[in-house]
């Protein structure tokens, strides 16, 4: 009976570490869309800052973009870069990734969209500032027209603005903008749940021995 009890603690206990780890979260929330403006995704590069507080593998990242009919090119282009004192550092991950897109108004003459896409694999990575890097299409293209805007959101204090540049390996300049973006991730469990979660099932164990030893023989 009593490895009955420490086979359902531990099921238990696994159980819950299970949940925590499989349940995406918005770790980072930089702003919702503001309907006023934004910084062109056709023919430049644009890149915004991003400071995770917890420990977490990234799995999606959620964008809002203002456009002009037909000017999406099918995928979008990605980077994350380290933050290297408020300047770009270096690249951690980039890619191509295929963007789920709903449409969610007219602003300034133009289509608002939600767009969305997933990671190929959850990218852990540590509390730091970062950037995130979007552009329309291929690296290939930046030379037509296309009115494909990352729409702008408030500025919030601590935030450093975006910078855009014009060609893949071109030098970024701020533009002083703030990007209606957010990313989820799957939090990493954290060592106080840990710490706690046995500690239950000492409890559970101390509660079965004591109750066991008052049972007349």
């Amino acid at each position: 009976m009593r490895h009955s009890l420490i086979q359902f603690a531990l099921a238990s206990t696994l159980g819950l570490f299970a949940a925590a780890a499989q349940a995406d979260t918005v770790v980072y929330d930089n702003g919702s869309p503001d309907h006023a403006s934004g910084n062109n995704l056709g023919f430049a590069l644009q890149a915004e800052d991003f400071r995770l507080t917890v420990q977490a593998r990234l799995t999606t990242i959620e964008f809002w973009t203002l456009e002009a009919a037909d000017a999406y090119r099918g995928s979008i282009s990605y980077e994350i870069r380290w933050n290297a004192g408020g300047a770009l550092g270096a690249s951690i991950l980039q890619g191509t990734a295929a963007v789920t897109r709903t449409a969610t108004g007219t602003y300034q003459g133009l289509t608002e969209y939600h767009n969305s896409f997933d990671l190929p694999s959850p990218l852990l990575m540590d509390p730091n500032p970062y950037w995130l890097i979007l552009h329309n299409g291929g690296l290939d293209n930046f030379t037509d027209p296309n009115e494909f805007l990352w729409e702008t959101a408030a500025m919030q204090p601590g935030q450093l603005g975006g910078a855009e540049a014009f060609s893949q390996g071109g030098p970024f300049t701020p533009n002083f903008q703030e990007h209606a973006f957010r990313i989820s991730a799957v939090p990493e469990p954290c060592p106080a749940f840990a710490l706690v979660a046995g500690l239950g099932v000492l409890a559970a164990l101390g509660r079965r021995g004591a109750a066991a030893r008052r049972r007349p023989q």
